[in-house]
């Protein structure tokens, strides 16, 4: 007698609907081969994708709240973008095309490391690294 063991475990997907009812059918489709699988407790939701879509809600949330603003109070300057994300890629670009200012800038990480600056919503330290 040949007995055949087949094991489901979990399934990673994004949280698009048609997954929910696939894994459903799934469920279905199992049970009828007398193989038991939890629907629910088998779905894991993909961390990556959740991030994704959390990221580009905080971006949009981020921009739109940017355009909203008086631009003056942003920048004097017109050429500096509304975009948080952008001001962000400049900054980083202003303080990397200068020793003095990445110098400056790591000793401020470095000073914030060793005072505490840097904090996490559990009030635990965090280590930034300088650039």
């Amino acid at each position: 007698m040949l007995i055949t063991l087949l094991k489901v475990g979990h399934i990673t997907l994004n949280n698009a609907s048609n997954n929910k009812t696939m894994v459903k059918a799934l469920k279905m489709m199992l049970a009828n081969h007398d193989i038991s699988f939890d629907a629910c407790d088998r779905r894991i939701m993909c961390f990556a994708h959740i991030i994704n879509l959390c990221s580009g809600w905080v971006i949009n949330a981020a921009s739109n709240m940017a355009g909203d603003k008086d631009s003056n109070l942003l920048s004097s300057d017109s050429a500096v973008p509304s975009n948080p994300i952008d001001q962000a890629c400049m900054v980083v670009q202003v303080i990397q095309a200068s020793g003095q200012r990445r110098l400056t800038f790591n000793h401020t990480i470095i000073n914030g490391n060793e005072e505490g600056w840097f904090t996490d919503s559990t009030s635990k330290i965090v280590k930034v690294k300088p650039l």
